[in-house]
């Protein structure tokens, strides 16, 4: 059996007894109150920012002590954000997904419930609808209908279009 010191007291481990998973809310930048995500800088005293709002302090000072902020990384928190299990952050919208947030960047790329621009406003300038992909055939239907002919019998060609190279 193995033995641990607490308080200065002996305490055996049982072999039926397991260890309870702790949950663990990712930490928060106390700027912006979004998770945080790499990197991860510190203030002198120890207090820990995300990188895009230790940028745009203005002086660079810590906003809980006032203390400088420095170059050094808190590693330690990177690395446990990275393995945390997180949700889409369209899961409002209604993706399901929750995964380690690193992996989190691959699949925004793909998520059907982004935030996505009308292609015919990103293409031509006509239209400032936003939406998510799954909201797109129906703002094409009612403003777009000459535009939304496509039936899964229709023949659709791609022209300048690289099998190589990512598109999106």
């Amino acid at each position: 059996m193995a033995k641990f010191c607490t308080s200065g007291k002996m305490a055996k481990a049982r072999a039926g007894n397991k260890l309870t998973a702790i949950s663990l809310e990712l930490q928060e930048c106390p700027v912006c109150m979004e998770a945080m995500s790499a990197p991860i800088f510190l203030c002198q005293s120890g207090h820990s920012l995300c990188h895009s709002c230790t940028k745009v302090l203005c002086p660079p000072n810590c906003p809980i002590c006032r203390e400088p902020m420095t170059q050094m990384r808190n590693w330690k928190l990177e690395e446990i954000i990275a393995k945390a299990n997180v949700p889409c952050p369209n899961k409002l919208h209604g993706c399901k997904y929750v995964m380690p947030s690193q992996n989190m960047e691959n699949h925004l790329k793909e998520c059907i419930f982004r935030v996505m621009v009308c292609p015919l406003g990103a293409v031509f300038g006509k239209c400032s609808w936003t939406g998510n992909l799954k909201e797109m055939m129906d703002h094409f239907k009612e403003r777009h209908p000459q535009h939304c002919n496509i039936n899964p019998d229709t023949e659709v060609e791609y022209k300048n279009i690289s099998i190589e190279e990512d598109e999106r």
